[in-house]
């Protein structure tokens, strides 16, 4: 709230300044440019997706180049000039991890929230990711590659998701050791991210639910299984 609030002040000032200065240039298509280009810098500190973020960042740009044409202002002209290529190339980045992130969930689940709060991370065919009873401080989406839970010995794949038991547990900590026995990419999102996402989008909220759920099944299923055979070798 704070921060939005310095942002929305930061963003009227500049708007005063672009009215003044097309009120000394008479020109009032110079004055609109101005204030459209104000308006759209402050509706990109009020959204949080990082493509609908820049697309609304390189209108701002192009407005300012307008603005700056028109009025005559070098400086803003040739900022915005170079700043409009760069929101590009990050818009590009964007939409390419975009279609990675969609490929991997196969389309059940839109995980565009994420995409801001993720860093990239990369682990070689036999590389520990975590191990049990590590501090649980991230979860991970697997976005190529195989991941084997060597306690529970279940295998994740593309689009599947790990570590979510431990970020959400009362304890943090991992209940399994993850091996990457595939060349595997994943995407890491920090637990206090996590949570706020969570709250954000209920969708995402009801998928790690589901997903602990099915998880917790498995083990319960796999200590059943473990528990019968033991009783089995003991009676022969």
């Amino acid at each position: 709230g704070d921060q939005l609030l310095v942002c929305a002040t930061a963003v009227v000032k500049a708007a005063r300044r672009l009215h003044l200065a097309g009120r000394k240039m008479g020109d009032p298509w110079a004055e609109g440019i101005g204030y459209l280009a104000a308006a759209l810098v402050f509706i990109t500190f009020s959204m949080r997706t990082m493509v609908p973020l820049r697309l609304v960042a390189m209108a701002s740009n192009i407005a300012f180049i307008g603005y700056g044409y028109v009025g005559g202002m070098a400086p803003i002209f040739i900022l915005h000039l170079g700043l409009l290529p760069l929101n590009a190339w990050r818009l590009q980045q964007a939409l390419q991890l975009l279609r990675r992130v969609r490929s991997a969930t196969n389309g059940d689940l839109s995980f565009d929230s994420l995409l801001p709060h993720a860093s990239l991370r990369s682990y070689e065919n036999g590389a520990t990711i975590f191990c049990k009873g590590d501090a649980a401080r991230e979860l991970f989406l697997i976005t190529a590659g195989t991941v084997r839970l060597t306690e529970l010995n279940v295998e994740v794949s593309d689009g599947g998701i790990i570590g979510e038991i431990g970020v959400f547990s009362p304890h943090k900590a991992r209940l399994a050791t993850a091996v990457a026995i595939t060349p595997v990419d994943l995407m890491a999102i920090a637990e206090d991210r996590v949570i706020a996402l969570c709250n954000d989008n209920h969708e995402l909220g009801f998928y790690l639910i589901s997903l602990i759920t099915q998880r917790m099944v498995a083990n319960f299923e796999n200590l059943e299984r473990r528990v019968v055979g033991a009783a089995r070798a003991r009676s022969f």
